[in-house]
């Protein structure tokens, strides 16, 4: 069953329906979706399709094209403390288990992210720093679900992104 949930903009984001584990948010790994539409809530059922039990992040946030823009989608997998499904690869494993997976819609190949995407974005895994302790080291922006680190994108503003996170 999913949870479809709107992000709040204080500490309610950590009242889950079980007990957030810090062992659980260790880092977080930033995807993008490679399309330029879409919401959570599509992303879960065509998850569910794919054999994955639904949405394989814990958050998406959205673009304005399929969710209202910069809305942060609340996946299942954070309401429950399920084990991610988002990273792939040599090593995908242990990010599944231990980091949260945050998926930005669009293509940063293609287009750059909504300005209120990167403030939503920014705020988001600021707020899973503070919380967890999470340096800002162990906090990776991949191209796509692989482990290996990719290209995020043309488009997605890494340095400026990273500077901000050190602010």
């Amino acid at each position: 069953s999913s949870v479809d949930a709107k992000a709040p903009a204080d500490s309610l984001l950590f009242q889950t329906e079980v007990p957030v584990s810090r062992d659980r948010c260790q880092a977080s790994v930033i995807h993008r979706s490679s399309s330029t539409t879409g919401s959570g809530q599509q992303m879960n059922r065509a998850h569910a399709a794919m054999g994955l039990n639904g949405l394989g992040y814990q958050f998406v946030i959205h673009n304005g094209n399929g969710g209202a823009d910069g809305e942060i989608y609340i996946g299942y997998r954070w309401q429950y403390q399920v084990d991610g499904a988002h990273t792939a690869g040599e090593g995908g494993d242990w990010y599944n288990k231990h980091a949260i997976g945050i998926c930005l819609i669009g293509d940063p190949e293609r287009h750059a992210p909504s300005e209120a995407q990167l403030r939503e974005l920014l705020w988001l895994v600021k707020s899973m720093q503070r919380q967890f302790d999470i340096p800002s080291r162990e906090v990776y922006v991949l191209g796509n679900d692989d482990a290996q680190p990719t290209s995020p994108g043309r488009f997605f503003p890494v340095a400026d992104f990273r500077q901000q996170l050190r602010d």
